[in-house]
């Protein structure tokens, strides 16, 4: 019963995860996009720095489970995809949310999540 609430658990975190690579993705209050326009509003920007930081933070949850359904390998390749910072260089940033995406499939993988959900959350 231990292991299976764990994973309910941390199957709940991961799903913030990809909430939040959405949203930095693409919100109506601020995305990516908004902010490699260079014309973008103070709350823009605050809304994707939150997205971001929440994205990333959370998933460094996965490192402390030693039977995560995240290898050691694909936790070391969500976090090289997601980088130390939002890529706003507007010539960089479809290819910053290509990474995302990326990594938003190996954390799909891992939990074994509905696609249709993935995208929606």
């Amino acid at each position: 019963m231990r292991d299976q609430a764990l994973l309910a658990w941390e199957k709940s975190i991961a799903a913030t995860v990809v909430h939040y690579i959405n949203d930095t993705i693409s919100d109506d209050d601020g995305d990516l996009d908004d902010i490699a326009s260079g014309n973008f509003t103070a709350e823009q920007f605050y809304t994707v720095a939150k997205h971001w930081s929440e994205m990333k933070g959370f998933a460094l949850n996965f490192q402390f489970n030693p039977f995560s359904p995240v290898a050691d390998a694909d936790f070391v390749k969500i976090h090289n995809l997601m980088g130390d910072k939002p890529e706003l260089t507007a010539d960089k940033v479809e290819a910053y949310k290509a990474d995302l995406l990326k990594a938003r499939e190996i954390i799909a993988n891992a939990y074994g999540f509905d696609a249709e959900n993935v995208a929606n959350w």
